[in-house]
């Protein structure tokens, strides 16, 4: 049976790709964040057909990846309050309160906290990425005079299927390469979005 067979899947695609977007959407309602390039990935992969594996076996299974890279308009400190305050999910650990604990890595507190620091504990010890990464999303940015030097990359082009019967679809907006080093010329500093799409679509045998 083909991919294309499986009637559920379109549905079930066209609300990922929704869900996705609108996180794009309100991420780039931020403040400060000026949309520069949109990456996203369908990709359906096939899964073993080895009858003699045991448990469960994964015959189909769709998801999506995207990446939405946006220039950043001043300081990123003035930015990164408006990404939480955006609600795309909630950045890292808290604690009783609900609060960014201290020194929590993966929150916008953490993240403020290493830029007002140049990247040093109070002892003069480096800290670690302050890199926002929860649920499936991750939020970077251009550091390039900090002690972890970060450098968005610019995004890959849309490449063909891998074959062996997988279904593929990318789309970049707008098309072209290069659109990163515009936005740094522009800009001065690159932030970037990752989504790791959730399993919208699995068949079992």
């Amino acid at each position: 049976m083909s991919i294309a067979s499986w009637s559920v899947q379109p549905d079930a695609s066209k609300a990922e790709e929704a869900r996705i977007r609108d996180l794009i959407d309100r991420l780039g309602r931020v403040e400060g964040l000026e949309p520069v390039v949109t990456l996203l990935e369908d990709t359906c992969e096939r899964g073993s057909q080895n009858l003699l594996e045991p448990g469960t076996q994964v015959v189909l299974n769709c998801k999506m990846h995207a990446t939405a890279d946006f220039g950043v308009r001043g300081d990123i400190t003035s930015v990164l309050p408006g990404i939480r305050a955006a609600g795309l999910t909630r950045w890292g650990p808290v604690d009783e309160k609900g609060q960014d604990g201290p020194y929590a890595t993966g929150t916008v507190r953490y993240a403020l906290e290493y830029q007002r620091t140049r990247g040093h504990y109070p002892d003069g010890r480096p800290m670690p990425s302050p890199r926002l990464t929860a649920d499936g999303l991750a939020i970077d940015w251009d550091r390039l005079d900090l002690p972890l030097v970060n450098r968005i990359e610019e995004p890959a082009p849309c490449l063909s299927p891998s074959g062996g019967g997988t279904y593929h679809r990318c789309a970049q907006v707008p098309e072209g390469a290069g659109k990163g080093a515009e936005a740094r010329a522009r800009y001065g500093t690159v932030l970037e979005l990752t989504v790791d799409g959730r399993d919208y679509f699995t068949v079992k045998r």
